[in-house]
């Protein structure tokens, strides 16, 4: 993940749906419904996300964060 020098809530919007994509069509290319393989680009994957996570201001909306996705479990909408 390259961050630009100011992060944006946009950029981070962007950032999470091409991880997001990346990372389900690695999961519907490389899995059966039979078989669990701890894939190394995945775990990359889900490591940017939480990386993306960290850096998002979070504004959540039916606690799920409009940017990041992110859930706010027993939070208030506000974090």
């Amino acid at each position: 993940m390259n961050k630009p020098e100011n992060i944006t809530t946009e950029w981070i919007e962007k950032e999470y749906a091409d991880l997001k994509l990346r990372f389900e069509n690695c999961k519907t290319s490389n899995w059966s419904c039979n078989t669990f393989v701890l894939n190394p680009e995945m775990q990359n994957l889900q490591a940017e996300i939480t990386q993306l996570r960290q850096l998002c201001p979070h504004k959540y909306e039916n606690n799920e964060c409009i940017y990041c996705h992110k859930k706010n479990i027993g939070g208030d909408n506000n974090e």
